[in-house]
């Protein structure tokens, strides 16, 4: 899977909403799958800003086109003593993409906010596991 990789800086989280739910409502249009890690607070603001934008948030999930994960969970799914485990992490990469392509769609957007939480505890484990973003969007 080859793919683009942005970081968004902001301040404030309504604009991170905005931007978020635009760029996964363009991409829900265009028939393709979204996957968001993310805090239950942002999966929250995204899912009424993707409401706001007209997406049948639900029936999307439904239809498996979205699919939200708590990135704290995930985390905890794939860190092995403080650092990032290759194997676990592409195996959750794995089962969050076979869910969405399960709804039929090929083409996947995807936000994370993992390596953000990493980053206030460990620079080491942030760029590991933005590593294995990289290893894994570069495919």
């Amino acid at each position: 899977m080859t793919g683009r990789h942005f970081i968004q800086a902001y301040t404030e989280d309504a604009f991170l909403a905005g931007v978020v739910a635009e760029y996964l409502g363009a991409g829900l249009r265009q028939g393709e799958a979204a996957i968001v890690i993310a805090t239950a607070k942002h999966v929250a603001s995204f899912s009424d800003r993707l409401a706001a934008l007209g997406v049948d948030v639900t029936s999307a999930q439904r239809a498996r086109h979205l699919l939200f994960l708590d990135a704290e969970r995930a985390l905890g799914r794939f860190m092995v003593d403080g650092r990032p485990d290759r194997e676990l992490f592409r195996a959750l990469v794995a089962t969050a993409l076979d869910h969405v392509r399960a709804g039929g769609q090929r083409r996947v957007r995807l936000y994370g906010e993992m390596v953000d939480l990493l980053w206030t505890e460990s620079l080491v484990a942030a760029v590991g596991l933005e590593e294995l973003w990289n290893e894994v969007l570069d495919g």
